[in-house]
């Protein structure tokens, strides 16, 4: 597989919700930084992240229009973002709209 496919088959489980095809992408030392440069580093670790992340923002999805493949790493710069908050969470549906964009290389 492509880095550019690896990227764009990311999306699609991400988009998916799809945890498990996730976790068949991941190494075991998979590692992921979010927009504040958090890392989380394994795969089983992640799984279990997705599959919060999923439950807290059920209608969560990212767009991508550009994967920068002559860069190394591979890049993809996310165009948008965005879910709501489930209706058992704390936060208001009000607070709900588009995600940061860390434009972190993957």
């Amino acid at each position: 597989m492509t880095d550019r496919q690896t990227i764009l088959a990311f999306i699609d489980r991400i988009n998916a919700h799809d945890v498990e095809g996730l976790a068949e992408l991941m190494s075991d030392d998979h590692t992921f930084i979010d927009a504040h440069g958090n890392e989380v580093v394994g795969r089983e670790k992640m799984s279990a992240g997705w599959r919060g992340y999923f439950e807290w923002f059920p209608d969560y999805y990212i767009e991508v229009n550009d994967v920068f493949e002559e860069m190394f790493p591979t890049e993809a710069r996310p165009s948008h973002c965005a879910g709501s908050p489930a209706a058992h969470s704390k936060e208001s549906r009000a607070s709900a709209g588009d995600c940061p964009l860390p434009g972190r290389r993957l």
